[in-house]
């Protein structure tokens, strides 16, 4: 009798152990989906910039500076607008445009003289996981290829 309460024992221990860890690999495979969605995204974001930049300079340097922009489809083409956009499954993607300087050997700085064509470009990609936001970004510096 006692050898049959120990083997429902170990079996029960078991099973909840199994239980247990398929329960954590679901929720870590969710995280890990989400956060591989959110670079698909950061990418998109960088190539979404180069088309507004190929689209023309001109209409590129004309949205305002430090100003969040969320990039929307607009029939085949993009465009950066004010306006919230949630993609799917509540992820939140801006952009957002600064200026570049440069000091006097002509290197990247953070201060010296403007550099009209270009722009340091920051995507960044949101979603709410639990109760707290989480924030990935990437930046990339992009130049006026038209003149």
């Amino acid at each position: 009798m006692i050898e049959i309460i120990v083997g429902i024992g170990i079996f029960i221990t078991v099973i909840i152990s199994v239980v247990s860890a398929y329960r954590f690999l679901m929720r870590f495979s969710g995280m890990t989906s989400r956060t591989v969605k959110a670079h698909y995204l950061l990418e998109e974001g960088a190539e979404v910039a180069r088309i507004l930049r190929d689209s023309g300079w001109d209409m590129f340097t004309s949205l305002a500076l430090d100003t969040p922009y969320y990039l929307a489809r607009k029939g085949n083409s993009w465009e950066a607008t004010t306006t919230t956009q949630v993609i799917e499954d509540g992820f939140y993607r801006t952009m957002l445009l600064s200026e570049v300087y440069r000091d006097a050997s002509g290197d990247i700085a953070i201060s010296g003289t403007l550099d009209s064509g270009m722009r340091f470009v920051t995507i960044s990609v949101s979603w709410l996981r639990g109760t707290s936001t989480t924030t990935r970004s990437m930046s990339l510096y992009l130049a006026n290829l038209f003149e």
